[in-house]
């Protein structure tokens, strides 16, 4: 499927994320990968101004804007299997709800090894599926959001869900953490946040995103 990212990041929302797990790991060399406007690589740079931050995205449109709000983040716009950086360069890199858009995944995992450094970190965050599409309904329904569609993202070609994500990047890396986010009714019911705090297998199932964090 042929996507026009210029448009389609134009109507699209930061995507959330736990911005604790990302400082745990800041140092050196860090790249966002599939950037957008950059709104996380610039977080970082407030919280460590000696590092040196990259952003890179497909979209040539989004890249344009973040150059003209950060001229201390080296912006480019690449694709995700041919990024412009020399072999074994980054200390951290993070992409945050972007292997799904991929038609090859592996290709990108392949090529962030390349350019990361050894024992250097990789952060992924991606939809859990098919528990996702029980939090689209939800979240459509519980808001009376009705200009919202119950259709999924036509653009999330490779559909992950948590033991899916372990497996693939498992061929490339060592696996650090694996965790889940948004459960439901987790901030309600104790037992809830208790399952997910103790990595119960039910928890990989009912979190509506999954995140690894990986090491070369």
């Amino acid at each position: 499927m042929e996507i026009d990212w210029n448009n389609y990041n134009k109507n699209k929302k930061t995507t959330s994320f736990p911005l604790f797990l990302l400082e745990k790991y800041i140092k050196g060399n860090v790249l966002d990968l599939g950037c957008g406007e950059g709104v996380y690589i610039k977080r970082i740079k407030k919280i460590n101004h000696s590092i040196n931050a990259y952003g890179v995205d497909i979209s040539s449109e989004i890249i344009k804007k973040a150059k003209k709000e950060a001229s201390d983040i080296d912006f480019q716009s690449a694709s995700v299997y041919q990024l412009p950086y020399l072999d074994n360069f980054f200390d951290l890199i993070y992409s945050i709800d972007v292997i799904e858009h991929l038609d090859n995944p592996e290709k990108m995992l392949k090529e962030v090894k390349r350019i990361l450094k050894p024992g250097g970190i990789f952060i992924i965050q991606t939809p859990n599926y098919p528990i996702k599409r029980v939090y689209d309904f939800y979240n459509v329904v519980s808001k009376k959001n009705w200009r919202h569609s119950f259709k999924d993202d036509p653009t999330h070609i490779y559909k992950f869900n948590t033991f899916k994500l372990k497996s693939m990047c498992q061929k490339f890396f060592k696996i650090v953490d694996l965790r889940v986010r948004n459960i439901f009714l987790e901030k309600k019911i104790s037992f809830v946040e208790k399952i997910k705090k103790k990595k119960y297998i039910i928890s990989f199932v009912l979190g509506q995103k999954t995140i690894i964090i990986l090491k070369k």
